[in-house]
């Protein structure tokens, strides 16, 4: 009897132990499955100029490096001419431009205003979608601050798609993404250009995700329209 007892303790111990190890086995595999699908739905809010996310507000941010940076260049080349110039006029044996030509004051003159262009042009772009205040908005400022922006309801949005334009050819490509945003009044607002086609379909995906719209989804695919008239 002591044996058939000892023998019982021996058979359910082995039984608890088997369901804990497969109770362990089980967790383990639903943790790394949490943390696929975590790593699945992981963004770099750097490569699609993420600004904010948090609970009910996103907030996207553009700025005009590459406008900026020319602009920059171009007033640099200016600054050089003029050097060249002012130092002609100071100390004539030093070897510099020939001064004193109203063509070199003219192209001085255009140098900057084309330099100022290109900096007053270039303007941040911030575009916000807030769930609780129910507001879109799409601010632009210029470097000196002058803003202007456009508000809509958010829960006047009807769809969100992704616009190309320009033209490519074997010499030139002016190819170029644009993200309209439709309302219900019949206005749409195109927002956040770029070149890169898959950074404007990563965007859509995590603003329609965002707004919970999953209607025009396909999988991982956005459609693309071609070239559209709009503001």
């Amino acid at each position: 009897a002591m044996r058939v007892g000892r023998a019982a303790v021996l058979t359910r111990a082995a039984r608890v132990g088997r369901t804990k190890a497969k109770a362990e086995v089980s967790i383990e595999h639903a943790s790394e499955h949490n943390a696929s699908d975590e790593n699945d739905d992981v963004v770099d809010i750097k490569d699609i100029n993420l600004q904010e996310s948090s609970g009910g507000r996103i907030v996207f941010r553009k700025l005009p490096l590459v406008t900026w940076i020319v602009g920059t260049v171009i007033a640099l080349i200016g600054l050089y001419f003029l050097y060249h110039l002012a130092f002609a006029k100071i100390a004539p044996d030093t070897k510099h431009f020939n001064q004193g030509y109203w063509w070199q004051y003219l192209i001085l003159v255009l140098i900057f205003v084309l330099s100022f262009v290109f900096i007053i042009v270039g303007r941040i772009e911030t575009v916000i979608f807030d769930r609780d205040a129910d507001e879109f908005a799409r601010y632009k400022v210029n470097i000196f601050c002058v803003k202007s922006g456009k508000f809509f309801k958010l829960s006047e949005l009807t769809d969100i798609k992704v616009v190309k334009r320009g033209h490519q050819s074997i010499n030139t490509d002016t190819t170029h993404y644009k993200i309209v945003v439709d309302f219900k009044d019949g206005n749409s607002i195109t927002i956040l250009e770029s070149k890169k086609e898959s950074k404007v379909i990563t965007q859509v995906l995590y603003i329609k995700r965002f707004l919970g719209i999953k209607d025009s989804i396909h999988g991982n695919r956005v459609q693309i329209d071609n070239e559209m008239d709009i503001v």
